[in-house]
């Protein structure tokens, strides 16, 4: 028998096969992330659709509340929020079981007006609400015929025998705080605080401010409880700065009936019927600050969240996990209600709390001076929470990605309710278009809207109310909207414990 020699020598044959096995296990590779990114960071669920129409309607019916107590939905002014979004869930009972959590509140519950009268050659009575305001835990006072004396120092040397209001620019932080400044006064006999902020054009505002809602650190409550403390409008500081100026014998006649009452308020939840022990929380703030209706603060993340509850009824969709929906009491005066949710769960049934794989916080999603916010965990200091967070940041932004609209990041400030779920170890994440941040030159480049002017001209005024979201506020608030019912179909149905652990 005649032998041949190989078409290809033996070494040749073999680096072949190794290198044809190198190109397939990189193909697996390749084939398994494609997978996995498709079932991990999905861009076109779509089984449960919300509308932007109805979280509109809500709006309205919110404002329309808050302009039946007073222009405001604060926690003082009782539930009717609470009991609107009950009476919106009892339709859904065959889809989530609907309860009341009792959260006891300490609230500030003016029985008057304040009443600030300044009188020199001319007689001047500020205009409650609209020119001045009783600052957050302020307690009473009275006086007649006081002094107003400007406190710019850290140590006040005041000392008069008469009685004294103090004059504080809450914008002065270069020495020390308007509330250690605050502190100091009261300590030297002061009857009350009159605290104004820099004009409004200085901090990117279009126009004269109403009295700003202001807090002064639980440090200083002692000091904030001994005498009446009020905030100015920009025209009221810039009258009595005018006043103080050129009326040499100018005095105040002063009345604040302020007291501090203990009362139940409640968050508002609503719970699947069905789904796995793990449980996934869409969550927004249901109140208002006293100064306004909180239209967009957080009348938007209210809205949205309900008709989130409403879009996955009418879907039928039966989660893989439990999924609570939760609107929180008393975030504009601490945090109460979800710091409440999660220091009762974490006492009462730390199993319980431990479920609980992400929560979704919806906090102003309609600011019309927008940019197109993710919540971002960069700054979150434990790395094994940071890591979570970043990736339910990653699936707002996919989704965002896919449809070529821009995101920018928002750091976590414990500002709203993702930060008690935090603090407890619990990854958050959402959407945000911005509060009195003031928009760069890039940010409009980007987004659209006006570089130097804040992203919602109305945060925590009177103005924050429907017609002030018209136009952007209403083309950034349906791209969130549908980006959160994307969000609430993916985290109810992802295996969280495979999407937490790559």
């Amino acid at each position: 028998m005649d032998s041949k020699e190989p078409l290809l020598p033996v070494h040749t044959k073999e680096a072949l096969k190794k290198r044809v096995l190198n190109l397939l296990d990189i193909l697996i590779l390749f084939l398994t992330t494609l997978l996995l990114s498709v079932y991990f960071f999905p861009t076109e669920l779509k089984q449960i659709d919300a509308s932007t129409d109805n979280v509109i309607a809500h709006l309205q019916a919110l404002e329309d509340i808050a302009d039946a107590h007073g222009g405001t939905r604060s926690v003082a002014k009782g539930s009717p929020t609470a009991d609107y979004l009950v009476e919106q869930l009892q339709s859904l009972n065959d889809t989530f079981k609907i309860w009341k959590q009792p959260v006891p509140l300490l609230a500030q519950i003016d029985s008057e007006p304040p009443h600030v009268a300044l009188i020199a050659k001319e007689h001047w009575i500020m205009e409650p609400r609209r020119q001045v305001s009783v600052f957050q835990a302020s307690g009473s006072s009275t006086a007649e015929d006081a002094q107003l004396v400007l406190v710019n120092e850290c140590e006040s040397s005041v000392s008069l025998t008469e009685d004294w209001i103090a004059v504080i620019n809450y914008s002065d932080r270069t020495k020390c705080s308007p509330c250690e400044r605050l502190k100091s006064a009261v300590e030297n006999g002061a009857k009350a605080v009159l605290f104004y902020l820099s004009p409004g054009s200085e901090r990117g505002y279009p126009h004269s401010l109403p009295p700003f809602a202001g807090r002064c650190p639980i440090e200083y409550k002692e000091w904030l409880s001994q005498t009446a403390v009020l905030s100015l409008s920009d025209d009221a500081t810039f009258k009595m700065l005018e006043w103080i100026a050129i009326y040499p014998d100018l005095r105040v006649d002063l009345a604040v009936h302020s007291e501090h009452k203990q009362i139940e308020s409640y968050n508002v939840i609503a719970e699947t019927r069905f789904g796995g022990e793990d449980i996934v929380i869409f969550g927004a703030h249901l109140d208002s600050v006293p100064s306004g209706p909180g239209v967009n603060d957080d009348g938007s993340g209210t809205a949205a969240t309900l008709e989130l509850a409403h879009a996955l009824h009418r879907s039928g969709l039966k989660t893989r996990q439990t999924v609570r929906f939760a609107w929180w009491t008393g975030e504009e005066i601490g945090l109460l209600g979800s710091r409440h949710y999660v220091n009762d769960l974490g006492k009462d049934d730390p199993y319980l709390l431990q479920r609980h794989k992400v929560n979704i916080d919806t906090d102003m999603i309609a600011s019309p001076n927008y940019v197109r916010g993710v919540w971002d965990g960069t700054s979150i200091k434990e790395d094994k929470l940071r890591t979570k967070v970043e990736k339910v940041s990653q699936v707002f932004k996919n989704y965002f990605d896919k449809r070529q609209l821009p995101t920018t990041k928002f750091e976590f400030n414990g500002r709203s309710d993702f930060a008690p779920f935090l603090d407890a170890g619990i990854p958050a994440g959402g959407v945000i278009t911005g509060e009195d941040e003031i928009k760069t030159i890039e940010g409009a480049k980007l987004f659209g809207g006006i570089s130097g002017m804040v992203l919602d001209p109305c945060y925590h005024q009177d103005c924050d109310r429907l017609v002030n979201l018209q136009g952007p506020g209403f083309t950034i608030l349906e791209q969130n909207v549908d980006a959160l019912a994307h969000a609430l179909e993916f985290f109810s149905q992802t295996d969280l414990d495979q999407f937490f652990a790559l």
